[in-house]
């Protein structure tokens, strides 16, 4: 009859949400879902208010809500639900990030399987924890235009070349002289192969690279890093007194590891992303590392990287970088003697 109001008994019910019998008596028993009226024969009746408060509880209790909690919040309706459901739909809005970027891994893997290419270490990453760590320092286009970089200095001569004749002045025991200068080289026209895409820089010259990477091999990578590191310390401790040249012995290395967190807080402040005093904190706390601390070692630091372009060399500093760099050095010089002047 139109208009007659609609009663499920307890069985349909449960066939009708998908659970058991036995979860619709236990959300009873603990006065959670209570049918709203009985048969003659005594058999419980929901109706259609019973079905939507049962589609709010299974709804909860998938977001891993507990049941005790999933009570509260209904009690509160509509208030308690709707920041709850808005709370479980943002997480699914990462989640749902997060298996796309998985997806485009596995493209990318595929892809180099079918062209009878070998899928670096990073292609396999597939792991969401291990992406986020990935992309910490660079922006998302960084990260999605590696492949892109890749197959392009695995195509460009130049670095095929350059990459190649390192090696084989390595294997015919070239000098230590040569093998830097040739490193330093390459280094130089990877930054402009790869348009200094930070997150290709941290790729590739980054602490221990453990694959290889358009077609050149993880030891070559890391002997062309390691003669790069050589003569840029050796650069930096002919423009610095002895003392404070021994000090960058023992620090350059780890400052190098480093840099990419440097070169990633200048692109937040170039956009504007980032809170300069945060940001000038974070680079303070980089230099001091680096000169243990010593404030004339840092002021003889920061006076070399203003005055000798060669040591930005290798750094991925593209024009914007080099800027945001230069004005902080100028800022720190600058307020270092003003201060000095008050006393």
């Amino acid at each position: 009859m139109s208009g007659a109001k609609m009663y499920w008994k307890v069985g349909e019910l449960a066939k009708m949400a998908d659970v058991s019998v036995r979860t619709l008596h236990h959300y009873e028993h603990i006065g959670l879902l209570t049918p709203s009226g009985r048969s003659e024969g005594g058999y419980r009746l929901y109706d259609q208010q019973d079905v939507y408060r049962l589609m709010q509880i299974l709804c909860l209790s998938q977001v891993g809500m507990p049941l005790a909690d999933v009570q509260q919040v209904l009690a509160q309706y509509p208030d308690g639900i709707l920041g709850h459901l808005k709370q479980h739909l943002k997480t699914l809005s990462e989640r749902i990030e997060q298996m796309q970027v998985i997806r485009d891994r596995l493209q990318v893997v595929m892809h180099k399987i079918a062209d009878n290419q070998q899928p670096t270490w990073l292609d396999w990453a597939v792991n969401p924890e291990l992406i986020t760590l990935y992309q910490k320092w660079c922006e998302t286009d960084d990260f999605d235009t590696l492949a892109l970089y890749e197959s392009y200095l695995r195509q460009s001569a130049v670095w095929q070349k350059q990459t190649a004749s390192f090696a084989q002045l390595q294997s015919a025991g070239a000098s230590d002289e040569l093998l830097q200068a040739q490193a330093w080289d390459i280094r130089a026209n990877f930054e402009e192969l790869t348009d200094f895409n930070l997150y290709c820089y941290a790729q590739v010259w980054g602490e221990g690279v453990q694959t290889s990477f358009a077609t050149v091999s993880t030891k070559t990578l890391n002997d062309i890093a390691w003669c790069w590191e050589q003569l840029h310390l050796q650069q930096w401790c002919s423009m610095l007194p002895d003392e404070a040249g021994t000090v960058l012995q023992h620090t350059h290395h780890q400052a190098i590891v480093a840099w990419p967190s440097i070169v990633a807080l200048l692109d937040a402040l170039d956009k504007q992303s980032v809170e300069p005093l945060q940001a000038y904190t974070n680079m303070e706390q980089w230099l001091s590392a680096l000169s243990l601390a010593n404030v004339q070692h840092e002021k003889q630091l920061m006076i070399c990287f203003l005055t000798e372009p060669a040591l930005n060399k290798g750094l991925c500093l593209n024009d914007a970088r080099r800027k945001q760099w230069q004005a902080w050095l100028c800022h720190v010089l600058t307020r270092s003697e003003v201060a000095k002047g008050r006393k």
